[in-house]
């Protein structure tokens, strides 16, 4: 497993999981 194989795996999990949670945060602070 090389370095840059890591990375991939590495943001595809930041982004799986911090995605949902930026839209969460937009959603809470947009005003309705």
């Amino acid at each position: 497993m090389n370095n840059h194989q890591i990375d991939s795996y590495h943001y595809a999990f930041l982004y799986n999981h911090a995605y949902p949670l930026l839209v969460a945060l937009e959603a809470l602070f947009e005003p309705i």
